[in-house]
């Protein structure tokens, strides 16, 4: 399988197959209609969530993207990209297996895309691969880091045990893999480049799988990188990010309560207790709605007490 991806032509005629369902046209591969940036991206995800073929009974080579069944939105992304190269891809489901395959037909985008085995065994076509497209650099490393995390990452918020309103714990990245362990390794590269001792190769227990965990560093000179301007899974991270705060932002804990009330800290806590005041229970701590601290304010400048 051809991995030297450095193609001039603006427009590849696909000679897998003569003739295209719909005119009788050769189909065409445009690859000047993505930036060098979206080719990165489709690289990165067929590594991890892409397999290639060729079709037994169609006698076309295959290019299939295999997607979580709640990653629709991801889907619809893959196949305008491809949409965008000159193909017809097409979306279907297994609800079986709750899962989501993008799928296009085309000689030229098997050979464009990289050869996964062919990969695996060899260092020197990885080392070749990565040189050649340029994915130790910003410019092409964030966008491949990006398709790796939206096939095989995890860019979750976790909640804090203390709170269970959403104190957000921001070093949450992670990126594993069972059989291209290269990958991994390749994560810890290009993110300790960016920030060094940024990364933490995890081995799970009893498993062959490693994961490369990203602490808040790393992340953060991800996100100055600008992968969010790539994946699907950092975009809906900072939404969660923004959404956790939002709800920590509503409430407010009896010390700063009495501070912003010019009163002690003693007087609301008995407050909270006699249940004059509402609040919620955190863990051990309690923490009174920020509309409640304005209904405070209105009635103690009316009454001087509560």
């Amino acid at each position: 399988m051809n991995i030297d991806n450095s193609f001039d032509l603006s427009v590849i005629c696909d000679g897998a197959s003569k003739r295209c369902r719909s005119g009788g046209q050769p189909v065409p591969l445009r690859v000047d209609a993505l930036s060098q940036a979206e080719w990165s991206y489709l690289r990165g995800l067929f590594l991890t969530d892409g397999c290639s073929d060729l079709s037994k009974k169609q006698g076309r080579y295959r290019v299939r993207f295999l997607l979580q069944g709640n990653e629709g939105e991801l889907a619809s992304r893959v196949a305008e990209l491809l949409s965008r190269a000159g193909l017809n891809p097409r979306i279907y489901t297994d609800r079986r297996k709750n899962m989501l395959t993008v799928e296009a037909y085309s000689m030229h985008l098997f050979n464009f895309l990289p050869g996964k085995d062919a990969l695996n065994r060899s260092e020197e076509l990885r080392e070749k691969f990565f040189r050649e497209n340029a994915l130790f650099t910003v410019e092409g490393g964030a966008p491949f880091l990006a398709g790796l995390l939206d096939g095989d990452g995890y860019c979750g918020v976790e909640v804090g045990k203390r709170y269970f309103f959403g104190e957000v714990i921001v070093s949450t990245w992670c990126f594993q893999q069972d059989n291209d362990l290269y990958l991994v390794d390749y994560v810890r590269r290009f993110v300790e480049s960016l920030a060094p001792s940024s990364v933490r190769i995890k081995k799970r227990r009893g498993r062959k799988t490693l994961a490369a965990c990203i602490r808040r560093s790393g992340i953060m000179a991800l996100l100055d990188a600008r992968i969010a301007h790539h994946s699907w899974k950092v975009v809906r991270w900072l939404e969660l990010i923004v959404e956790a705060r939002s709800e920590r932002s509503r409430f407010i804990s009896v010390r700063q309560v009495a501070g912003l009330l010019h009163v002690p800290y003693g007087a609301v806590a008995r407050w909270v207790s006699s249940g004059i005041v509402r609040f919620v229970q955190g863990g051990r701590w309690r923490y009174i709605p920020a509309a409640e601290v304005e209904r405070l304010k209105t009635k103690l400048a009316k009454s001087g007490g509560c």
